[in-house]
């Protein structure tokens, strides 16, 4: 069960600083503009761990911004929470318990048993002042007020407060009452225009989630595309390299070609001078061979005339001899 024991505020709202003390049952007795509600409101806004949220509710005039600390007893054990808006944090001080942000002290107060701590307390703002004809000091409204900060489902925590609002006799014919019913009213207009604004978001969501992906796409592909381009470069650049590498070897090979060629012409031109000269050698040669040849063929003539004028001498001597014989033998 939870006791607040200690209120203490500074910068708040009417209270500039003011401390409350409290005991199993206080009754605050004080004329209107005395700030009864604005302790209700400092209650809840110690529990609701957002010291952002006080700024806007700095006292008049003051130039610091609003502190608030409360003691309380839970569970037999005593803790302080402390939401300051000077240095913007939370603290939770207890008996080996030391926490400063609002998860943890959350899940502190989960793990003791009051998951809603902070939803129960700012609803119950309902039930302030006059306006709840229920006896407060009864057994049954303390029950009531333990059963209800220990609710562990969401849902049914509105649905007992709900009901308890909403039960005949539970509001006097106040102002305060045509004001809730009125409040409720607006609720639930706003609750079904937030569905709506709920379902377009969801859309949008989905929207979003959809163009993240193709943004998500399209940036692989775009990374995909420049390292294309890099890759290339990259070609271009030893295509580059690789021809010119490949002009250099040609070009290197054209010109130790191009000695072959010119000592290879230079041989021919010496072979073709040593030609020349040869051919002129066989040139004179071959006069002279024709030349000797001539004088061969004349001298073949005249043996041939030698061998005609020595047949004729034979024929002529044959002649004569047979002359010869004709006139030894008359």
């Amino acid at each position: 069960m939870i006791r607040l024991k200690r209120l203490e505020l500074l910068n708040y709202k009417i209270h500039r600083h003011n401390v409350f003390e409290f005991e199993n049952f206080t009754e605050i007795k004080k004329p209107n503009e005395f700030g009864k509600s604005t302790i209700i409101e400092a209650i809840s806004d110690a529990f609701a761990l957002t010291p952002e949220k006080l700024v806007e509710k700095k006292t008049k005039g003051s130039v610091e911004n609003p502190v608030i600390l409360l003691d309380f007893v839970l569970e037999g054990k005593q803790y302080r929470v402390s939401v300051n808006a000077q240095s913007k944090s939370i603290t939770l001080k207890g008996e080996g318990v030391y926490l400063d942000t609002k998860e943890s002290i959350s899940k502190f107060f989960k793990s003791q048993g009051y998951p809603f701590l902070s939803y129960v307390v700012r609803e119950l703002l309902i039930l302030r002042e006059r306006d709840l004809y229920v006896d407060t000091r009864s057994r049954d409204f303390r029950k009531f007020t333990e059963d209800i900060f220990k609710v562990e489902n969401i849902n049914a925590l509105k649905s007992v407060i709900d009901k308890i609002l909403k039960e005949k006799g539970g509001f006097r014919d106040t102002s305060f009452g045509r004001e809730y019913v009125e409040v409720k009213r607006e609720y639930l207009e706003l609750k079904e225009e937030i569905g709506a604004l709920y379902e377009e978001y969801l859309k949008k969501l989905a929207k979003r989630k959809e163009l993240n992906v193709k943004s998500r796409k399209l940036t692989e592909l775009e990374e995909e595309i420049k390292i294309a381009r890099d890759r290339i470069e990259d070609l271009k650049i030893l295509g580059n390299l690789a021809k010119k590498g490949m002009l250099e070897m040609q070009l290197k090979s054209l010109k130790n070609r191009q000695k072959e060629i010119e000592k290879r012409l230079v041989e021919i031109a010496a072979g073709l001078e040593k030609y020349r000269k040869k051919e002129k050698e066989i040139g004179s040669r071959i006069e002279k061979k024709k030349e000797a040849l001539e004088k061969v063929r004349q001298a073949e003539k005249k043996v041939l005339e030698l061998e005609r004028l020595l047949k004729e001498t034979e024929n002529k001597q044959k002649k004569l001899r047979h002359t010869g014989t004709k006139i030894s033998l008359l």
